[in-house]
Parts: C-alpha cells; sequence; structure tokens
C-alpha cells in the first residue's frame, strides 16, 4: 500500500495528484471499477482537519476557477471519529484537549458551508456539531498512544474496500 503524507492545507500540485488517484482507473495493468481503487484521508478530528479534507474532496473558494480539475470526489474519511474516541474513551481514562477559540470558529463556519448542509457530507456536520458540544479534538496521534493503531487502520480499510 503506498501512502501520501501531506502536512497543513494542500497546494495545487498535491491536490492535482490525489484528483488523478481518486479517478485513475488501472492499477498494476488490471481494469477495475471506479469503486476498487480506495483513496482515504487519515484526518484529526478537528476542525482543521475537516477543512483540509474539504479542500482535497469538495475544493476551494480562493480556487473555485480550478476546483474542477483538483478535486478528488472520492475521497473517503479515515481518521478519528467521535466513534473512535467514544471506544477509546471507554477504554482509557484520557483527557482529551479542548478546542481552542480558533477551532470553535472555525467548526462554526464549517457548519455554515454548503458543504456541511443538506445531504453532501451529514457524517461532518455531525462530528463537527460533537466537537463543539463536547468541546473536545484529537490528533491522529492519539491511536498510537491508546489504541493499536495498525489494527484499526487494517480493519477500517478493511471495511471500506470493495472485493476485486
Amino acid at each position: 500500500m503506498k501512502r501520501l503524507q501531506g502536512k497543513g492545507y494542500p497546494d495545487i500540485q498535491t491536490r492535482g495528484f490525489v484528483r488523478l488517484l481518486s479517478t485513475h482507473n488501472r492499477l498494476v495493468g488490471r481494469e477495475l471499477g471506479p469503486s476498487h481503487l480506495g483513496v482515504f484521508a487519515l484526518m484529526d478530528f478537528d476542525p482543521d482537519g475537516l477543512a483540509i479534507m474539504s479542500t482535497y474532496k469538495h475544493g476551494s473558494v480562493s480556487l473555485a476557477h480550478e476546483n474542477d480539475s483538483l478535486v478528488a470526489e472520492r475521497l473517503e474519511w479515515l481518521g478519528i471519529t467521535s466513534d473512535v474516541i467514544r471506544d477509546i474513551h471507554r477504554d482509557k481514562s484520557q483527557a482529551w484537549p479542548k478546542l481552542t477559540p480558533h477551532d470553535r470558529r472555525k467548526a462554526l463556519k464549517m457548519l455554515e458551508k454548503p458543504v456541511c448542509q443538506e445531504e453532501i457530507e451529514t457524517s461532518w456536520r455531525r462530528e463537527l456539531q460533537v466537537m463543539l458540544m463536547f468541546n473536545i479534538k484529537a490528533d491522529i496521534q492519539i491511536l498510537g498512544q491508546c489504541a493499536n493503531l495498525e489494527g484499526y487502520l487494517s480493519s477500517e480499510l478493511q471495511s471500506h474496500m470493495s472485493p476485486i
């Protein structure tokens, strides 16, 4: 399995490359249907993590004129969610970092965006609401500290992948 790792908000080249991966239907010389090539975003459980994923999947306002060539519509969220936090909290006493004022403003701003409205990304809307309600966030590193990161990722990837 190959991975592309970015830090922070993606640049145009990275977004274009992720789009190419998400739309390409050829893998190791075999023709596969579009549902067989998974592209996943391993994101933090915080408003910036969701905003970065939104930039990859739905584009950005500042480059709206280029979004058609940069969005990775089939990108799927693979990372910490409120369900993972609940499971970790059940097993261990964990002090979760609190949202900063910046985080709260970012979450509220994202909830107003069309991507979190209607039926586009309802799970994202729910996760942002949970963050705000419980005033918590979590970095992806928490999976390595409190859970078996390798086992978690393996299980999540298997549940997202359709058989060839």
